[in-house]
């Protein structure tokens, strides 16, 4: 389901998008998910390796979960117009 924004003013998509992230504060992405949002595996990587996207994994296991930070990983986004 496609959501346009065309007749919706600036300032309005401004707050709209302030609150997704607010939202999401305290949410966390799996790194196949962020990958998915940010258009790529490798763009996800250069995002954590240039500190753009914070990510951590607690655990040393090979197969160990990644959380990704939810809020940017939305602020990055690819255009899929």
């Amino acid at each position: 389901m496609r959501v346009s924004l065309d007749n919706v003013p600036l300032t309005t998509q401004s707050a709209m998008l302030q609150n997704i992230l607010l939202a999401f504060e305290n949410e966390t992405f799996s790194k196949e998910l962020a990958a998915h949002i940010v258009g790529g595996p490798l763009k996800l990587e250069r995002l954590i390796a240039e500190e753009k996207v914070q990510a951590e994994k607690p655990c040393i296991k090979q197969n160990g979960k990644w959380f990704v930070c939810a809020p940017q990983v939305l602020l990055h986004c690819k255009n899929r117009r």
